[in-house]
């Protein structure tokens, strides 16, 4: 399985996140200043697909981030991270830290998630097959 493959995912009380890897359409693409970006209406998240693996995931994480925020309502006035500007910075930093965990400590991801790997044969099978 290619990581860069266009797939659709639930988070929260959406049922279909499409994840899509995309070419920028210079000049006049507007993700001109990042790797990805969430865009709540359709509901999709979009990556530039040709990053390194390392950018390409860690850019999928952030934009994972948003959603959980706006999904959270973190963003709406009132709320801690209703200036964008605030939401960028620590979606940002958890996005770093939770990468760099992983990366420090990647038997982690086993014992972290065990419980749903255990209960998900095929999606252990899955692992062996992502290139």
């Amino acid at each position: 399985m290619d990581i860069r493959k266009n797939r659709t995912v639930k988070v929260g009380s959406i049922s279909k996140l499409q994840i899509l890897f995309v070419r920028p359409d210079f000049p006049s693409d507007k993700m001109l200043d990042s790797y990805g970006e969430y865009d709540y209406k359709p509901q999709t998240v979009s990556i530039i697909e040709n990053l390194s693996d390392e950018d390409l995931n860690k850019t999928n994480l952030h934009e994972l981030f948003h959603v959980i925020v706006r999904e959270c309502h973190l963003n709406q006035d009132g709320n801690p991270l209703a200036k964008d500007v605030d939401e960028e910075r620590v979606v940002g930093q958890l996005e770093t830290q939770l990468y760099q965990y992983f990366l420090d400590n990647p038997d982690e991801i086993a014992f972290l998630f065990y419980d749903i790997l255990k209960r998900n044969p095929k999606t252990r099978k899955l692992i062996a097959t992502i290139k």
